[in-house]
């Protein structure tokens, strides 16, 4: 009876956790003290997060969020649980919980600060400038869960447009892989330093063969021109009066003459 009785009370008990408390199955995901992150945080419920460092961005979690004495974040906190040990700068952002738990080390300053009735836990020494509201948990609980959903789309659409950069990426250099197909890598790479080597003899001198779009390709019936004779300009100039030379012209009886120079 006695552990019949045993059995029954840990289930009652395990019923009235919360259930951002009993979903921490998973280790925790730690920001260290001397890491610094720039960006916004998205992760789905199931894991802690525990910040040591600073985090420059905003964070959305459907489960504890844990901002160490060490820990600094600027930027709106959108969690189910938050715990705060250290400082959050958001005099323009937000903060929604629906649990809030204030230790007396924390710095909060946020334009809003947002929680379910009766889930607020405030302990002195604490600071926080803020103006204050309470709502229904189901109504917190559905504001998180379409902020995170909202910021997972985003992340997945991201995620998205990296992978198809990098199949692009890939697409555009596997032509070059194709030059030695059958020799290798390593052949490929003995081609390099050849194609220029003037002191190889012209035997030896590799083939490389370049894709080139073929040309569009004349009809049939299109007489092809013959390809012009190149021209050598010609320039006439007269005769220089000499007398040497007019002596020889008269001794041969020729009379005036004209002489070409090729240009």
């Amino acid at each position: 009876m006695n552990s019949i009785s045993n059995v029954s009370s840990a289930a009652s008990e395990r019923a009235e956790i919360p259930a951002f408390l009993a979903k921490n199955g998973s280790a925790p995901t730690v920001i260290g003290t001397e890491s610094n992150f720039i960006g916004d945080l998205s992760i789905s419920e199931g894991q802690d997060l525990h910040i040591e460092g600073c985090v420059v961005g905003n964070v959305f979690h459907g489960g504890k969020v844990v901002v160490a004495e060490s820990g600094i974040v600027l930027g709106s906190i959108f969690a189910s649980h938050l715990e705060v040990h250290g400082v959050v700068d958001a005099p323009d952002g937000e903060i929604l919980a629906a649990n809030l738990v204030v230790h007396g080390t924390s710095r909060i300053t946020a334009s809003e600060v947002t929680v379910a009735a009766g889930c607020m836990n405030y302990e002195r020494g604490g600071f926080m400038s803020a103006q204050m509201g309470m709502l229904a948990t189901g109504e917190v609980t559905e504001r998180i869960e379409a902020l995170l959903g909202k910021e997972l789309d985003r992340a997945k659409e991201r995620r998205a447009a990296i992978e198809h950069a990098r199949s692009a990426a890939r697409s555009f250099n596997a032509p070059v892989r194709a030059i030695a197909p059958h020799a290798g890598y390593a052949a490929a790479a003995a081609l390099v330093p050849a194609i220029n080597d003037e002191s190889a003899p012209a035997a030896a001198q590799p083939e490389v063969a370049f894709a080139v779009a073929p040309a569009a390709e004349a009809p049939a019936s299109a007489p092809v021109a013959p390809a012009a004779a190149p021209r050598v300009p010609f320039a006439l100039v007269p005769p220089v009066a000499d007398s040497a030379s007019d002596e020889a012209d008269d001794s041969h009886g020729s009379g005036d003459s004209i002489r070409a120079y090729a240009g």
